[in-house]
């Protein structure tokens, strides 16, 4: 199917439009939070935009193409006149493409914080899908990996090897001790046995006085 230059043109402005209308929303009613410096090697860069409207929310995800959307009560005795708050969210690596897309139309403030979450994010683990070595520096080789699967077929978790063998052989080790830790225990507080009485000497007999 062949497009004319103006289809394309109206189509790309229709895009810059609608991106345009969440970076303004989000820039009015969005959170960018950034974890501590002491937290970022296992923080989560994260962004959200709660609203009442629950169809302006749905927009904002349609248009960025990615996230959740969460309702939740802002307090369990609510009045009729209060309305739940619709919080759309997404964390992680999904926030930087988001965030460079925003930023030609972010106000100076934002775009600042939008450049501190950015550079967090370059300081963060990537996922664990896509790490090549455990946190002790061993590969994710075949050989040197164990994988475990969800009910679904899906993977779960990938174990090293090497890390799993070390971790059994100090379990083992300390159990070791522990049970000969134990065995001494036990061996001092046995009480000690009673010496046997020692045989009272037999009396010496009196040599007898012949008279006569």
């Amino acid at each position: 199917m062949q497009f004319h230059s103006t289809q394309l043109d109206l189509d790309v402005y229709r895009q810059q439009a609608e991106w345009a209308w969440a970076a303004g929303l989000f820039e009015g009613e969005g959170t960018i939070w950034i974890p501590q410096q002491t937290h970022r090697q296992r923080g989560i860069v994260t962004l959200a935009l709660g609203m009442v409207d629950e169809d302006v929310v749905r927009r904002f995800m349609a248009v960025v193409g990615t996230g959740a959307v969460y309702e939740h009560d802002r307090m369990k005795d609510k009045t009729p006149y209060e309305k739940p708050v619709f919080t759309w969210r997404v964390a992680g690596g999904k926030t930087i493409p988001l965030l460079k897309q925003f930023l030609p139309w972010f106000g100076t403030r934002r775009r600042r914080k939008a450049e501190e979450a950015l550079e967090a994010v370059a300081v963060l683990r990537p996922p664990a899908n896509q790490r090549t070595h455990c946190p002790q520096g061993h590969p994710y080789s075949a050989e040197n990996t164990r994988i475990r699967y969800r009910p679904d077929g899906t993977i779960r978790q990938r174990v090293c090897r090497t890390c799993r063998n070390a971790a059994s052989r100090r379990f083992k080790e300390r159990r070791r001790r522990e049970g000969v830790a134990m065995t001494l225990m036990i061996y001092a507080t046995e009480p000690e046995p009673e010496p046997e009485p020692e045989p009272e000497p037999e009396p010496t007999p009196t040599p007898s006085r012949v008279v006569g």
